[in-house]
C-alpha cells in the first residue's frame, strides 16, 4: 500500500504515548473500523496520531487524515504542544518538558518578528548600515510572562521547566529512549537532580534506566556538586552607633484617673444590663448575697476615692 505520510521526529517526540488501556480502545476501533480521530497533517508529514498510523499499518486501514497550514515549523510546534497540554493523564514532567518546547518555539517566532522589525528599521535608516548586526536575545521574559499566565504558572516556574527540558534533551542525547520513559511515568526525575545527572557518565546513566527495580534516578553524592558562584554581594560594613539616653514620653499625671475613667462606664453598662435582663425571682440566695457584697465594696471604694479626689483624706 502506498503512503503519502512522512514522519517527522520533532513531532513524533512531541506525541506523548497514551496509556496502554487507551491504546488497546484504539486499536479495537481501527481493527473494527469505528470511527477514530484523524490523522492531523502538515506537508505530508505527521503531526498527531503516529500510534494511529502504526495500528492502520498493522490492520492494513485506510488512513483518516486533517491537513493543517501553517506558515513555518516553529507555529506547528506551538500548536502541537498546546494541544498536548490540553490532556489530562500527563505526569509533571511531561508538562514541563512540553512547556519547555513551546517556549522555544515561541522565542523563535518572537525573535523572527523582531528580525524583521529591526530589518524594515534598518532599510529606512540608511545610517544605520554601518552599524554592528543586531544580536537577538538568548531568551525571552515576555514569552516568559506569556507561559505563565497561560498556564497560572509563576515566570520563575516557567524558566526552571525550560531548563528542565534543556537538560532532559542532553540525557535523551546520552540515552536513547530515557526520556520518553521518564515523559510517560516510567522513571520519575526532580528538577534539582537534572544538572548532576546530566554530568553523570553514559555508563552509570544506562546502568540505572536498565536497572527494572530504579523507579526515580537519583545521582550518586559525588555528583551533587553546589553551586559556588557567588553574585554581586556588597561587604557588610559595619555601623558604629554611639549609645544615648532613650527617649521616654513626657510623665502625664491624669494618666491613671483617665484609665479609671474610661472604664467605669463599662461598668455603668454591665451593672444596668444585669438589673434589666435578670429574673431575681429564679436566682439563690447565695448569688444574691455575693453579689450584693461585691456590690458593697465596690459603693465602699467609690466613696473613699470620691473624698480623695475631693481632697478630704481624713474624713
Amino acid at each position: 500500500m502506498f503512503r503519502f505520510l512522512l514522519a517527522d521526529e520533532t513531532f513524533r517526540a512531541l506525541n506523548i504515548p497514551i496509556s496502554p488501556a487507551s491504546r488497546k480502545e484504539m486499536e479495537r476501533k481501527i481493527k473494527k473500523g469505528e470511527y477514530v480521530d484523524p490523522i492531523v497533517s502538515w506537508k505530508g508529514f505527521i503531526v498527531t496520531g503516529y500510534e494511529q498510523d502504526d495500528l492502520y499499518l498493522k490492520y492494513h486501514r485506510s488512513v483518516s487524515t486533517k491537513e493543517m497550514f501553517f506558515p513555518r515549523k516553529s507555529d506547528v510546534v506551538s500548536w502541537l504542544c498546546q494541544q498536548q497540554l490540553k490532556r489530562a493523564d500527563l505526569v509533571w514532567a511531561a508538562k514541563a518538558w512540553l512547556i519547555s518546547r513551546l517556549y522555544e518555539a515561541l522565542r523563535e517566532t518572537a525573535n523572527r518578528q523582531a528580525a524583521r522589525e529591526e530589518f524594515q528599521y534598518r532599510q529606512l535608516s540608511p545610517s544605520l548600515h554601518v552599524h554592528e548586526p543586531f544580536d537577538l536575545p538568548k531568551e525571552s521574559s515576555a514569552v516568559l510572562k506569556q507561559l505563565g499566565a497561560e498556564y497560572n504558572y509563576h515566570k520563575e516556574t516557567i524558566r526552571r521547566y525550560v531548563q528542565f527540558g534543556r537538560q532532559l534533551d542532553k540525557l535523551e542525547d546520552k540515552v536513547p529512549g530515557i526520556r520518553v520513559r521518564i515523559l510517560t511515568g516510567e522513571l520519575d526525575v526532580m528538577i534539582r537532580y537534572m544538572p548532576a545527572l546530566v554530568k553523570m557518565p553514559v555508563e552509570n546513566l544506562k546502568e540505572m534506566a536498565e536497572n527494572k527495580k530504579c523507579k526515580v534516578l537519583l545521582p550518586p553524592s559525588e555528583f551533587l556538586v553546589k553551586d559556588e558562584t557567588k553574585k554581586d554581594v556588597r561587604p557588610k560594613t559595619n555601623i558604629h552607633v554611639e549609645p544615648g539616653i532613650k527617649q521616654m514620653p513626657e510623665f502625664d499625671p491624669d494618666a491613671e484617673l483617665n484609665g479609671l475613667r474610661y472604664t467605669i462606664p463599662a461598668w455603668k453598662k454591665a451593672i444596668l444590663r444585669t438589673a434589666t435582663r435578670t429574673d431575681f425571682s429564679r436566682i439563690s440566695n447565695a448569688g444574691k448575697q455575693s453579689l450584693k457584697q461585691a456590690l458593697c465594696e465596690l459603693v465602699s471604694e467609690a466613696e473613699c476615692l470620691s473624698r480623695m479626689l475631693e481632697g478630704r483624706q481624713n474624713d
